[in-house]
Protein backbone atom coordinates (compact mmCIF):
# COMPACT_ATOMS: atom_id res chain seq x y z
CA UNK A 1 0.00 0.00 0.00
CA UNK A 2 1.29 3.48 -0.89
CA UNK A 3 3.24 4.94 2.12
CA UNK A 4 1.38 7.68 2.86
CA UNK A 5 -1.90 5.99 3.22
CA UNK A 6 -0.04 3.44 5.92
CA UNK A 7 1.49 6.15 7.40
CA UNK A 8 -2.03 7.51 8.35
CA UNK A 9 -3.84 4.42 9.11
CA UNK A 10 -0.56 3.89 11.22
CA UNK A 11 -0.93 7.25 13.31
CA UNK A 12 -4.49 6.96 13.71
CA UNK A 13 -4.01 3.68 14.92
CA UNK A 14 -1.29 4.65 17.63
CA UNK A 15 -3.95 7.27 19.11
CA UNK A 16 -6.67 5.04 18.91
CA UNK A 17 -4.74 2.20 20.79
CA UNK A 18 -4.51 4.73 23.56
CA UNK A 19 -8.01 6.41 23.27
CA UNK A 20 -10.56 3.65 22.34
CA UNK A 21 -13.30 2.68 24.50
CA UNK A 22 -15.20 -0.80 24.75
CA UNK A 23 -17.94 0.77 22.12
CA UNK A 24 -15.11 1.19 19.63
CA UNK A 25 -13.80 -2.35 20.23
CA UNK A 26 -17.67 -3.98 20.68
CA UNK A 27 -18.08 -1.79 16.92
CA UNK A 28 -14.73 -3.61 15.30
CA UNK A 29 -15.96 -6.89 16.40
CA UNK A 30 -19.21 -6.87 15.30
CA UNK A 31 -17.81 -6.18 11.69
CA UNK A 32 -15.52 -8.93 12.46
CA UNK A 33 -18.36 -11.08 13.09
CA UNK A 34 -20.08 -10.25 9.50
CA UNK A 35 -16.85 -10.79 7.77
CA UNK A 36 -16.89 -14.09 9.17
CA UNK A 37 -20.38 -14.75 7.99
CA UNK A 38 -19.80 -13.42 4.33
CA UNK A 39 -16.67 -15.66 4.32
CA UNK A 40 -18.92 -18.35 4.44
CA UNK A 41 -21.25 -17.08 1.50
CA UNK A 42 -18.21 -15.94 -0.70
CA UNK A 43 -19.94 -12.93 -1.51
CA UNK A 44 -16.54 -10.83 -2.42
CA UNK A 45 -18.42 -7.69 -2.96
CA UNK A 46 -19.90 -7.66 0.51
CA UNK A 47 -17.21 -8.41 2.15
CA UNK A 48 -15.00 -5.47 -0.02
CA UNK A 49 -17.46 -3.60 1.78
CA UNK A 50 -17.12 -4.92 5.28
CA UNK A 51 -13.47 -4.37 4.73
CA UNK A 52 -13.84 -0.85 4.35
CA UNK A 53 -15.93 -0.45 7.17
CA UNK A 54 -13.32 -2.05 9.19
CA UNK A 55 -10.61 0.31 8.03
CA UNK A 56 -12.89 3.37 8.17
CA UNK A 57 -14.41 1.99 12.06
CA UNK A 58 -10.34 1.94 12.95
CA UNK A 59 -9.65 5.21 12.23
CA UNK A 60 -12.94 6.60 13.81
CA UNK A 61 -12.07 5.17 16.65
CA UNK A 62 -11.28 7.97 18.89
CA UNK A 63 -12.28 10.84 16.61
CA UNK A 64 -10.33 10.09 13.18
CA UNK A 65 -13.43 11.03 10.80
CA UNK A 66 -11.86 13.21 8.70
CA UNK A 67 -8.66 11.54 7.49
CA UNK A 68 -10.82 8.31 6.40
CA UNK A 69 -11.03 11.06 3.59
CA UNK A 70 -7.83 11.75 3.18
CA UNK A 71 -7.15 7.57 3.10
CA UNK A 72 -10.04 6.65 0.99
CA UNK A 73 -8.81 9.38 -1.81
CA UNK A 74 -5.26 8.24 -1.86
CA UNK A 75 -6.28 4.18 -1.54
CA UNK A 76 -8.38 4.92 -4.72
CA UNK A 77 -6.53 2.61 -7.59
CA UNK A 78 -5.17 0.14 -5.14
CA UNK A 79 -8.84 -0.40 -4.66
CA UNK A 80 -9.16 -2.32 -7.74
CA UNK A 81 -5.94 -4.68 -6.80
CA UNK A 82 -7.93 -5.45 -3.46
CA UNK A 83 -10.98 -6.32 -5.37
CA UNK A 84 -9.15 -8.50 -7.51
CA UNK A 85 -7.57 -10.31 -4.31
CA UNK A 86 -10.64 -11.26 -2.57
CA UNK A 87 -11.21 -14.43 -5.06
CA UNK A 88 -7.58 -15.93 -3.83
CA UNK A 89 -7.53 -18.94 -2.45
CA UNK A 90 -8.01 -18.36 1.36
CA UNK A 91 -7.38 -14.82 1.05
CA UNK A 92 -10.97 -13.78 2.89
CA UNK A 93 -9.98 -15.64 6.25
CA UNK A 94 -6.67 -14.27 5.55
CA UNK A 95 -7.95 -10.70 5.62
CA UNK A 96 -10.20 -11.63 8.77
CA UNK A 97 -7.47 -13.06 10.84
CA UNK A 98 -5.28 -9.95 10.02
CA UNK A 99 -8.64 -7.70 10.86
CA UNK A 100 -8.58 -9.83 14.21
CA UNK A 101 -5.12 -9.41 15.29
CA UNK A 102 -5.52 -5.91 15.37
CA UNK A 103 -8.40 -5.46 17.47
CA UNK A 104 -6.98 -8.12 19.87
CA UNK A 105 -3.98 -5.79 20.34
CA UNK A 106 -5.69 -2.53 20.14
CA UNK A 107 -8.19 -4.12 23.34
CA UNK A 108 -5.17 -5.23 25.10
CA UNK A 109 -3.93 -1.52 24.73
CA UNK A 110 -0.27 -3.01 22.75
CA UNK A 111 0.63 -0.15 20.54
CA UNK A 112 3.41 -1.72 19.21
CA UNK A 113 1.37 -5.68 18.25
CA UNK A 114 -1.30 -3.21 16.69
CA UNK A 115 0.91 -1.21 14.53
CA UNK A 116 3.21 -4.21 13.67
CA UNK A 117 -0.94 -6.37 12.53
CA UNK A 118 -1.78 -3.29 10.59
CA UNK A 119 1.26 -2.61 8.92
CA UNK A 120 1.55 -6.47 7.79
CA UNK A 121 -2.00 -6.15 6.69
CA UNK A 122 -1.61 -3.20 4.54
CA UNK A 123 1.63 -4.42 2.87
CA UNK A 124 -0.38 -7.23 1.68
CA UNK A 125 -1.75 -5.82 -1.11
CA UNK A 126 1.64 -5.65 -2.74
CA UNK A 127 1.57 -9.18 -2.50
CA UNK A 128 -1.48 -9.89 -3.82
CA UNK A 129 -1.49 -7.62 -6.57
CA UNK A 130 2.21 -9.50 -7.55
CA UNK A 131 -0.03 -12.75 -7.71
CA UNK A 132 -2.88 -11.33 -9.96
CA UNK A 133 0.03 -9.99 -12.18
CA UNK A 134 1.15 -13.36 -12.41
CA UNK A 135 -2.08 -14.71 -13.18
CA UNK A 136 -3.33 -12.43 -15.33
CA UNK A 137 -0.40 -10.53 -17.08
CA UNK A 138 -2.72 -8.88 -19.79
CA UNK A 139 -4.21 -6.46 -17.09
CA UNK A 140 -0.77 -4.63 -17.13
CA UNK A 141 -0.26 -4.31 -20.54
CA UNK A 142 -1.18 -1.77 -23.01
CA UNK A 143 -2.37 -2.38 -25.99
CA UNK A 144 0.84 -0.06 -27.40
CA UNK A 145 3.21 -2.62 -25.40
CA UNK A 146 4.20 -0.36 -22.66
CA UNK A 147 2.98 -1.13 -18.74
CA UNK A 148 0.12 0.23 -18.30
CA UNK A 149 -1.41 1.80 -14.33
CA UNK A 150 -2.85 -0.39 -12.93
CA UNK A 151 -6.67 1.56 -12.51
CA UNK A 152 -6.68 1.70 -16.38
CA UNK A 153 -6.46 -1.74 -17.08
CA UNK A 154 -8.80 -3.05 -13.99
CA UNK A 155 -11.50 -0.75 -14.54
CA UNK A 156 -12.08 1.16 -17.67
CA UNK A 157 -14.72 3.20 -16.41
CA UNK A 158 -11.53 5.18 -15.11
CA UNK A 159 -9.44 5.45 -18.59
CA UNK A 160 -9.34 9.12 -19.61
Amino acid sequence: MEASVEAIELAALRQSVERAEASDIAALRDILVRQREVCESGEPAAFFALDEAFHRRLMEARGHRTLWRTVTTAKAHLDRARRLSLPLPHRVEQLVAEHTAVVDALEERDTAAAEHALSGHLRGVHSDIETIRARHPALFEDPAGGATPLRRRLHPDTRR
